[in-house]
């Protein structure tokens, strides 16, 4: 039983931190910054990074390549996808019982 809401959380946590990489993200002009997307506020066009030296940095996404915005959108949408905010997981009981029975039926 003690496995169940460890794989739950494993299950929901893994996702989300793999979301979390360093990026070289590049500027038109040819400079670059290496940081890992924090969050993104499409509304306002604007994204979070932890840069690599762990200054967290606010700025306007279309500032990037295109190739870089659009690794930003897509960060944003696999992020609300896999959020702990939009993902419910719902066990019905008696499935839930079968499977402690199946799973313990050696330990009785």
């Amino acid at each position: 039983m003690k496995m169940l809401p460890i794989m739950l959380g494993l299950t929901l946590i893994l996702p989300i931190s793999a979301l979390a990489e360093m990026h070289t993200f590049r500027l038109p002009d040819g400079r670059t910054v290496d940081a890992e997307i924090i969050n993104v506020d499409e509304q306002r066009g604007k994204v979070e990074l932890r840069r690599e030296d762990g200054k967290m940095v606010t700025v306007n996404s279309s500032i990037f390549i295109e190739e870089d915005q659009q690794r930003i959108q897509d960060w944003a949408v696999d992020y609300a996808f896999l959020s702990p905010k939009a993902l419910k997981v719902t066990i019905k009981k008696n499935i839930l019982e079968k499977w402690k029975e199946d799973v313990y039926k050696d330990y009785n």
